[in-house]
């Protein structure tokens, strides 16, 4: 089990915490132990970070004593990272399938991108209530490569990003849908590869930059005239 970590300082995701949390109600900080009876509402307990560090934290003792693997991130990491590379490297070293339940999007694409046939199957579960019912949806993340392709898969991080996530905003006026079929069809894999690399320049990264943003507004990169002329009137 992997649990997401809370630092006390900025952070990259915190525009989007904000965001989330407009019109919400926020609970105090409060100082609980084991013995105590609930006294707030939930979702008002858990939008404070401090509470839910804190129950985080009680929950870890409590599951390590009653003997299940528990981690949880650091401050400054991410809980979803973490249990992508938890679930790979899992995958790597063992025949059977593993299971990883979760709720993020950013969890699916991640498995996506990075599995690979040398690893045993790989499941995505989600779990939801609908008017009382238990819904369970599972998806092979072999099968989810085999029906985007190879190419698309290869592509996902860069899309995900354009479609908006924790640390990042969305485009506005176009859904992910739109998103991924633009940039899978108009760019080929070595744009979204400069995004992807960690020793790429400045420059190499602005250029890629800029052709995403053009096609995501109705340019081909291959016309550079045309693509200037969008890109003037962002």
């Amino acid at each position: 089990m992997v649990f997401d970590g809370y630092a006390r300082g900025p952070s990259t995701k915190d525009h989007e915490h904000k965001r989330r949390m407009e019109n919400k109600v926020v609970a105090p900080d409060v100082c609980f132990d084991e013995t105590m009876a609930a006294v707030f509402d939930q979702q008002a307990f858990l939008a404070n970070d401090y509470n839910k560090e804190r129950l985080i934290s009680k929950l870890v003792h409590h599951l390590t004593v009653e003997g299940f693997i528990v981690e949880q991130s650091d401050g400054d990491g991410d809980a979803d990272i973490d249990i992508v590379s938890k679930a790979l490297v899992m995958a790597h070293e063992k025949k059977e399938s593993t299971a990883v339940v979760a709720e993020d999007t950013e969890i699916l694409v991640m498995l996506a991108f990075h599995w690979t046939p040398k690893m045993s199957d790989v499941w995505f579960v989600s779990e939801s209530n609908r008017k009382g019912c238990r819904i369970q949806k599972k998806l092979n993340i072999h099968d989810l490569q085999q029906k985007l392709g190879i190419s698309a898969c290869h592509k996902l991080l860069v899309i995900h990003v354009l479609g908006g996530c924790d640390t990042t905003c969305a485009i506005y006026g176009h859904g992910k849908r739109t998103i991924f079929s633009m940039v899978n069809k108009q760019t080929s894999e070595s744009v979204t590869e400069v995004m992807h690399s960690q020793h790429a320049t400045q420059d190499e990264v602005l250029k890629a930059g800029f052709q995403l943003m053009a096609v995501t507004h109705g340019c081909s990169p291959s016309d550079e005239s045309r693509t200037a002329e969008c890109l003037n009137k962002m």
